[in-house]
């Protein structure tokens, strides 16, 4: 099956305290090679440094470090645990080279990777796909950000902002407050900078992940729903149907 962004996933780790001794910080080496990597912290707090270059991360954040570099990781804290994949990228595809990711991840997918990278119970080559898919995902949703075409702070902020708090309803007026100017003035340079209003890029962004999640788990649809925000499921499923062109329920038959 050919993927569109991931050709392979050469490796997948998922790594704690659990066999560190001593007194944090832990380090550990990482050698060249020819796969990007991409790194996730679930819990705890990591520096990874690689020539002059020092990223700091914490939980729910993640760092891409891109072939033929090498470096060390030093585990800060005394209890911490992490995602690690290798990969190969298709034929034309390329990432933003050396980035650290702060929400853009969100606790949703988090918990579909860790899934299907450890659990021991379920056939190798389906976790993999499953992995691979949910992967693609993930850098298709990275990629868009960085191509999202502004530097504009109060927009990059809300957009942050937003990303941080998709599991549950948010209004105008508080994603203006976090950011420090008025709701109107921000829904102005959202219509200015990105050409389209901020009610309609959160929902967008939100089915999104929603349509990850029918496609690529088994959990019910209204708790799916739930998990977002979405105590009414016929209203959910309007919004889904506005964005993604299809009800929730046909889209779950498409597995």
């Amino acid at each position: 099956m050919k993927h569109s962004i991931i050709e392979e996933l050469v490796f997948k780790h998922y790594g704690s305290n659990k066999y560190c001794k001593g007194p944090p910080p832990y380090k550990t080496e990482w050698p060249p090679l020819n796969n990007w990597r991409l790194t996730i912290m679930l819990s705890g707090s990591a520096e990874f440094v690689h020539g002059e270059t020092s990223h700091e991360i914490q939980r729910g954040h993640a760092v891409i470090i891109p072939p033929m570099n090498q470096g060390t990781t030093n585990y800060k804290s005394e209890t911490f645990s992490f995602l690690h994949f290798n990969f190969n990228l298709s034929d034309g595809c390329d990432l933003p080279k050396d980035t650290i990711l702060h929400g853009v991840i969100s606790p949703e997918i988090l918990s579909l990777l860790k899934t299907y990278a450890t659990r021991q119970n379920v056939d190798h080559y389906y976790a993999i796909e499953k992995l691979i898919n949910i992967l693609n995902y993930v850098i298709l949703d990275i990629l868009s950000i960085y191509s999202i075409g502004t530097t504009n702070k109060y927009v990059v902020d809300a957009i942050k902002y937003i990303d941080n708090n998709l599991t549950r309803q948010i209004t105008l007026e508080e994603i203006s407050k976090a950011v420090h100017i008025s709701k109107d003035y921000l829904s102005h340079l959202f219509k200015t900078e990105l050409g389209k209003p901020i009610i309609d890029y959160i929902n967008e962004h939100k089915m999104n992940i929603i349509k990850s999640q029918i496609l690529w788990s088994d959990t019910p649809l209204l708790d799916i729903a739930r998990s977002f925000g979405y105590d009414n499921y016929s209203y959910f499923s309007r919004i889904f149907k506005r964005y993604i062109g299809k009800p929730p329920t046909s889209l779950r038959q498409q597995k």
